[in-house]
């Protein structure tokens, strides 16, 4: 199982603002998690997918911290 952050960036300036999704999946392959959080409607507004700085691989812990698990 893998871990990842998607960063949304609210204005595309890249200076922190904005908010993070947590997902945990059955692949690496980042194309796949985004799509996963498309098609699970887990973006604040339809079409923030289009302001995704990062996506970011991070570990089992640190995915149950933010999530409270």
């Amino acid at each position: 199982m893998k871990y990842f952050d998607i960063h949304v960036t609210y204005d595309n300036a890249k200076d922190g603002a904005g908010y993070s999704i947590f997902v945990k999946a059955n692949t690496s392959n980042e194309d796949k998690v985004l799509q996963y959080a498309i098609d699970n409607h887990l973006f604040e507004e339809d079409g923030d997918e289009k302001y995704v700085d990062y996506i970011e691989e991070i570990n089992e812990k640190d995915y149950c911290n933010v999530i409270g698990g």
